[in-house]
């Protein structure tokens, strides 16, 4: 593949991580724009945004000679569908609820879960530059943010959406289990990056940028 459609591909591929993380937030504060997502019209934009980002990325990585992108693309795409996986039972069963699950499931499931994708992308990208110089700084960074920053962040966030009626819990589930599901979510891309690459004998990232080494 030539340097220009890779370029391309990573385009597509991160401009649909951006709309879709834009739309979710918007989806959260906006709440006509959520009211907007209940639209059939709306559905299908949400649903073709998702496929195109997606192939994009899957096409980026699914070439010859490039095992590093394959295991990047997997962790990211495997972390991408547990978040999508939650956010359609959560709401289901009643642990998850308020103004935010009004728009149809599935949906609003499509939007966070490839909104998260660009996200963990970033996470894992920062990952894999740091544990190939300093992999115990790596490890150090990355522990702290999971134990000090993201519990803070998660129940700072928590008690605003609880209180605006944005988000609400139920069925015994619990702001302290919300900041459980942080965590395995925070862990997800790299966890599954570490197992797949060990697994198949790839190694660590490239010092040179992500994603040019042929």
């Amino acid at each position: 593949m030539t340097s220009k459609k890779d370029s391309v591909l990573v385009a597509v591929a991160a401009l649909g991580f951006l709309t879709a993380f834009v739309a979710d937030t918007m989806a959260t504060e906006v709440p006509s724009f959520n009211r907007l997502l209940q639209n059939p019209l709306a559905d299908s934009i949400v649903i073709l945004v998702a496929l195109a980002t997606t192939t994009a990325f899957v096409l980026w990585a699914w070439q010859p000679d490039h095992r590093n992108r394959k295991v990047f693309m997997a962790a990211i795409t495997g972390a991408g569908v547990l978040v999508f996986l939650a956010n359609v039972f959560a709401p289901a069963i009643g642990w998850w609820g308020g103004t935010f699950f009004r728009a149809p499931l599935l949906v609003l499931a499509l939007l966070t879960g490839i909104g998260a994708m660009g996200g963990f992308a970033i996470l894992l990208l920062g990952y894999r530059w740091l544990a190939a110089r300093k992999p115990k700084l790596a490890l150090l960074v990355y522990g702290l943010i999971m134990l000090v920053l993201l519990p803070a962040a998660t129940v700072i966030g928590d008690q605003f959406a609880t209180r605006s009626g944005v988000v609400t819990f139920g069925g015994g589930y619990t702001v302290w289990h919300d900041v459980l599901v942080g965590e395995v979510f925070f862990l997800a891309p790299i966890l599954l990056y570490e197992a797949l690459r060990r697994r198949l004998g790839v190694p660590q990232a490239p010092r040179s940028e992500a994603g040019t080494r042929r």
